[in-house]
């Protein structure tokens, strides 16, 4: 039955950003270039700036922290903040973070990367690329303009904007009180500075899809959340479509047989089958559901989800979540342990971020994904129904259906889930 005010349909909005003409950053009267000196965040709020009568005393200046996945960002953006600052200027030796990818400005490593998946269409889906980086990013907000500054630009060009007595650490992070002087003006700023930070936001429509089975039982006000996500990459350059057979019309086809099954028998807990939009721009539907959620997250017990589940092992499937929710895969096991499905653990590395399973995992539900996980036609032109195993695809419904089942008639509760980081390989 429909679950959004009578609507199968949860519509949300996935934002386009890109840095407008007007970025600019003005130190006693010497202009420096955007993409060259200094970069916006992209967590800064579009169009925000101020004259020089604003910043006195309250700008803080950081320097970026390498050790730190991040840079340490999140902290500063936060602290300064709290202090009062108007602004935030990080210095770097270049202007490269995981908060500063913008189509003009990509790592080499992950330009590379885009472009061997991509070939001749990287142009084509580059901003679907930046804003599913963006959207992976560890989520900040910024309420003041912040700049990725670099340091050999600054000193080249004004050698007193950072004097040695301002202290700027980074063993402590400090923010020295935002380096102000005995006179309470930023000390080598005199009182000289003017940014704006120019954002342009643009939005695509989106909308999840939603389907509810109410329980018959005691537990009736709890659920469980079977996900798979229905968007793919849409049109390539010459204007083809993707077909996206595996990736995800395979998780989608099994989320419908599940449905069926369930619908027919009835279940004590309650069902939700959520076909998600947006993940390819960076799990955004998920996110939208778990920031306003139709069924209250407290009562969710659990999130199976299913991602391009049809190719490679003909007898087998990666289980993400086996480290986060120890408690999910032994029922799992104990489940697929009687059918001819055997369960892999082999990819935990991939659970962060790699499907919609990861938003509700963020939230402390126990979540899992099932997926086949990479093979040659993956975001693809030739990812292509007729490759796809359908009695995979059979195999993985039917495991899906007995978990959903056992979870859905009875009192099962898992703990939350373990705060776990299993690095890529190579990236220890």
């Amino acid at each position: 039955m429909p679950a959004v005010d009578g609507s199968y349909f949860q519509p949300f909005e996935i934002p386009l950003k890109s840095l407008g003409k007007d970025n600019r950053f003005v130190i006693s009267g010497k202009e420096f270039k955007v993409l060259e000196d200094y970069v916006p965040l992209t967590v800064c709020n579009p169009d925000r700036g101020f004259s020089s009568e604003d910043v006195i005393g309250k700008v803080a200046v950081v320097r970026y922290d390498e050790a730190v996945p991040d840079g340490g960002l999140p902290a500063e953006i936060k602290a300064a903040e709290e202090a009062g600052a108007k602004a935030l200027l990080i210095l770097k030796q270049d202007l490269y973070s995981d908060y500063t990818v913008w189509k003009e400005l990509i790592p080499s490593k992950l330009r590379t990367r885009w472009e061997k998946t991509l070939k001749e269409d990287f142009a084509h889906f580059l901003q679907m690329k930046v804003t599913q980086k963006m959207n992976l990013t560890p989520p900040v907000t910024s309420k003041i303009p912040c700049l990725l500054v670099r340091e050999d630009r600054i000193t080249e060009k004004h050698e007193n904007v950072i004097p040695a007595q301002a202290g700027i650490q980074n063993a402590d992070r400090s923010l020295d009180s935002h380096l102000r002087g005995n006179d309470g003006h930023l000390e080598g700023f005199s009182s000289e500075i003017s940014m704006k930070v120019d954002i342009v936001e643009d939005k695509i429509s989106a909308r999840n899809i939603i389907g509810y089975l109410p329980g018959k039982g005691e537990h009736k006000d709890e659920v469980i959340i079977i996900g798979a996500h229905y968007d793919h990459l849409g049109l390539d350059s010459k204007g083809v479509p993707f077909p996206g057979a595996d990736d995800n019309a395979s998780g989608v086809a099994a989320l419908l047989e599940v449905a069926e099954r369930l619908a027919k028998k009835g279940t004590e807990r309650s069902v939700v089958f959520i076909a998600f939009d947006g993940e390819e721009w960076g799990l955004t539907g998920s996110k939208y559901y778990t920031g306003h959620p139709v069924f209250p997250l407290n009562k969710t017990v659990l999130m199976v989800n299913m991602d391009a589940i049809g190719r490679n092992e003909p007898d087998a499937i990666h289980f993400l979540g086996s480290q986060r929710s120890p408690e999910v895969r032994r029922l799992a096991g104990e489940i697929a342990n009687k059918s001819d499905i055997k369960l892999l653990d082999d990819i935990e590395f991939a659970f962060k971020y790699g499907s919609d399973h990861y938003s509700f995992y963020e939230k402390g539900i126990p979540a899992i994904d099932l997926t086949s996980s990479y093979h040659e036609d993956f975001h693809r032109i030739t990812d292509t129904w007729e490759k796809v195993s359908m009695e995979k695809v059979s195999k993985i419904a039917e495991l899906v259906y007995q978990i959903v089942n056992r979870v859905a008639g009875s009192q099962i509760y898992f703990e939350k889930p373990l705060s776990v980081e299993v690095p890529f390989p190579g990236k220890q």
